[in-house]
């Protein structure tokens, strides 16, 4: 390793003087000679140095193997002994502090610099070493709390199944009961508790389903050319009929034509997550209709989606908690959900290089709001060129 830096403590100046030319002549640098322990500490305090030639006696109140286990512990720095002592107490001494040589003077130069050779060899084999296993243990804890994570999402799941699984069970039972003389009214109504368990099973069951492959990235979908404004208007049409029948819609857009190139199986995911919330937890009562408005806006480079309600709303402590797979805020009550719609619409925004934030509520939509932004063109995040992608218009 000539050319590794090397900061010699050695109080005789003319072995100091004699230590540096054989060094550099072999192509070492010595960018520091030192003659105490304490100005070999703060040398290699601001000094780069790949090693230390550390003399034992030295003149001052700290001789050099004190001197080099504060190298050590601070800056883990390999030290190489250069002693005329042999005594018994002071080689006991030098193998506590675990050298990484250890030269008797007058010292022989081949000896000297096969020591200094091998010395910074196994100094950067234990680098490599250490760096593996800081590795290693970052991997392993990454993988643990990745299990940890799906255990908890699965007992998560297997918590939600069971609240529609009991209400199917228990009317099933009630209802097979051969001595069971219930109204006409009743039943209905019990199968009606039984019927909406079940929808409620299958929306838990396909939106675990959906979330699953969204996290392992399955999700079947490509790139499409999409003209965005007509893309939601045919989803706020289509989720009106299905659940919005008594609520209001605006759309609010620059122009009735935005072409995107994006993922659709992935767009289509977060707009009906979204406008679905929007319109489950916006208020349906007399003297009040549910209001949901869907904004677009756009430049040359990004897309922006911004969803509001006049609903509910989120309350302030649980706004850090609202994209956490099956969480729901504590005011939702008895409205059916499974907690999962939010964290798909993170899941989708981000697969395409996008973001999902919760922004704050106006005088005129004092529910919830969402504003998603992603680029508009996906082909040029996915398939840059030579160097970074760079945005250009794609038509108005």
């Amino acid at each position: 390793m000539q050319s590794a830096a090397i900061v010699i403590v050695e109080d005789e100046r003319l072995v100091a003087r004699d230590l540096a030319d054989i060094l550099i002549q072999q192509g070492y640098t010595v960018p520091a000679i030192c003659s105490t322990a304490e100005t070999a500490i703060e040398t290699v305090s601001h000094q780069p140095a790949d090693l230390v030639l550390m003399d034992i006696r030295l003149a001052g109140p700290m001789d050099g193997v004190e001197a080099a286990q504060v190298i050590q512990a601070q800056f883990g720095l390999p030290i190489v002994y250069l002693t005329a002592n042999a005594d018994l107490p002071t080689l006991e001494r030098v193998k506590a502090s675990r050298p990484f040589g250890y030269l008797l003077k007058p010292f022989d130069e081949l000896m000297l610099l096969t020591t200094i050779d091998i010395a910074l060899s196994r100094h950067q084999t234990e680098q490599e070493i250490r760096t593996a296993l800081q590795q290693t243990e970052r991997i392993t804890q990454q993988t643990q709390a990745q299990v940890a994570s799906k255990l908890e999402y699965f007992a998560m799941a297997a918590h939600e199944l069971r609240n529609p699984l009991g209400v199917i069970q228990s009317v099933a039972e009630l209802l097979s009961s051969p001595t069971l003389n219930l109204p006409a009214e009743r039943r209905a109504r019990y199968l009606q508790n039984m019927q909406d368990a079940t929808g409620s099973l299958d929306d838990l069951l396909r939106s675990i389903l959906t979330y699953s492959y969204s996290s392992a990235g399955k999700l079947d979908s490509q790139i499409t050319k999409l003209n965005l404004v007509s893309f939601c208007q045919e989803q706020i049409t289509l989720l009106k009929v299905s659940l919005g029948h008594n609520h209001q819609f605006t759309l609010t857009t620059p122009s009735n034509q935005c072409i995107v190139f994006l993922d659709e199986q992935l767009l289509w995911h977060l707009l009906t997550n979204l406008i679905s919330n929007a319109i489950k937890y916006s208020p349906i009562h007399p003297d009040q209709t549910g209001h949901v408005n869907l904004e677009l806006s756009w430049d040359a480079g990004k897309i922006n989606i911004t969803v509001r309600d006049n609903g509910i709303g989120i309350p302030r402590e649980a706004t850090s908690k609202i994209f956490e797979p099956f969480y729901r805020a504590n005011n939702t009550g008895t409205i059916p959900g499974t907690g999962l719609g939010l964290s798909l619409v993170k899941q989708c925004a981000e697969r395409q290089g996008g973001t999902v934030i919760l922004i704050p509520p106006t005088e005129q939509f004092h529910g919830a709001g969402f504003t998603v932004t992603f680029p508009r063109d996906q082909r040029l995040r996915l398939n840059p060129a030579d160097g970074p992608p760079v945005a250009r218009p794609i038509g108005q």
